[in-house]
């Protein structure tokens, strides 16, 4: 499944079969990344060195409700076997619920400390590897879906270095693959995550998730935070599917995380027109 990411050729021992150059493991998990990119590494390892998830994703409702779009979005794509890849994993929260609709799973992400634990955690369910976004250690043509959840934007990239990472996503997709952006953005910069994609990418769907009320809730509320209030609020989906209904009166304006389904076509894919957002 794993190929080297400096010429794409599968790996002997973690040895590029093409030009010989090897790899590391370290705490049981590939180490595929090329030079280069020492301060984002850096910046990577520091997120998580706290031994922690830096987020709550596990258990905030937008959150959760976040996961559950990206479920059913990638189950109307996979298959038994596909392949599925989550690129910048962070905790392995969605990877885990991938390897509920096929058998073919891969994990990676800059960090090897959150790689590391991503692999403790789900074992030989998901294949693990610390590595880049902009060279990812895959095949061309050989994957179904990607997913970059919080990632594209949020990893603060620079103009090119975003469109290397769309590139990347682009080449390790089958013919007619599919790959899902998902980003958390002030509204006013949405266009940013859609201008990024659809130079690559033929746009099939744009979904806002209408959950800007919620974290403005949150972040309010977080003098309360420690306390059982703070906790129920936070865990209520209730709660959010009530701010989600207000959020909807005020359109794309009303979300702060946005996805973007789009498929790999042979063409570059033409702009996208705002009249099929919803």
């Amino acid at each position: 499944m794993l190929a080297s990411p400096c010429c794409r050729a599968p790996l002997d021992d973690l040895s590029c079969r093409r030009c010989g150059r090897g790899f590391a493991r370290v705490a049981g998990v590939p180490v595929l990344r090329l030079d280069g990119s020492s301060a984002a590494i850096d910046v990577a390892e520091a997120r998580y060195a706290a031994g922690r998830e830096p987020w709550d994703y596990g258990h905030s409702a937008a959150e959760v409700q976040k996961y559950d779009l990206l479920e059913l979005l990638c189950a109307r794509v996979l298959g038994g076997a596909s392949l599925a890849v989550d690129i910048g994993c962070s905790s392995g929260l969605l990877a885990e619920r991938l390897t509920q609709l096929t058998s073919n799973v891969a994990a990676i992400d800059l960090s090897v400390t959150t790689a590391a634990r991503v692999k403790q955690r789900l074992g030989e369910r998901v294949t693990v590897a610390a590595a880049s976004a902009l060279a990812l250690p895959f095949a061309d043509g050989s994957v179904d879906l990607a997913v970059l959840s919080d990632g594209l934007i949020s990893w603060e990239l620079g103009v090119a270095e975003r469109a290397a990472a769309v590139a990347e996503t682009h080449r390790a997709l089958k013919s007619s693959g599919t790959a899902i952006f998902m980003e958390y953005l002030n509204p006013r910069r949405h266009h940013e995550l859609l201008d990024a994609v659809a130079t690559r990418f033929e746009v099939r769907d744009v979904i806002y998730l209408h959950d800007r009320l919620w974290y403005v809730a949150e972040s309010a509320s977080r003098v309360l935070k420690g306390t059982a209030l703070y906790q129920a609020l936070d865990r209520s989906l209730a709660f959010a599917d009530a701010l989600k209904s207000l959020g909807r009166r005020l359109g794309p304006r009303g979300s702060k995380h946005l996805c973007v389904v789009v498929r790999k076509v042979a063409a570059p894919a033409t702009a996208w027109e705002p009249h099929r957002l919803r």
